[in-house]
């Protein structure tokens, strides 16, 4: 019976330690996301060719929104969403010309 309880208990400690491991990785993860979103917008000032411009906008955009999303902070998923489409569009009316 107490061999019983403890390897529940053994195997819920496992269980939480995974599950805290999992969410230090996706914790991780979304700041590279950001931190490559933001390098990607940053770039994207410095270069001279307007459509080379809007794909790092378009790419840092939308690894922005990414981070935004998984910060729930809504502002910044808005204007993410928004800086992202308007380069998309630029994007498109620069090929037109």
């Amino acid at each position: 019976m107490v061999a019983e309880k403890r390897l529940d208990e053994f195997i819920v400690f496992v269980i939480i330690k995974t599950k805290a491991k999992e969410a230090v990785m996706l914790q991780a993860a979304m700041i590279i996301i950001g931190a490559l979103g933001l390098a990607l917008v940053i770039v994207g000032m410095f270069i001279e060719h307007p459509r080379k411009i809007y794909i790092f906008y378009i790419l840092g955009g939308i690894f922005l929104a990414i981070y935004s999303i998984y910060v729930r902070n809504v502002i910044f998923i808005i204007l993410q969403l928004v800086f992202t489409a308007v380069a998309v569009w630029k994007l498109a009316k620069s090929r037109k010309k």
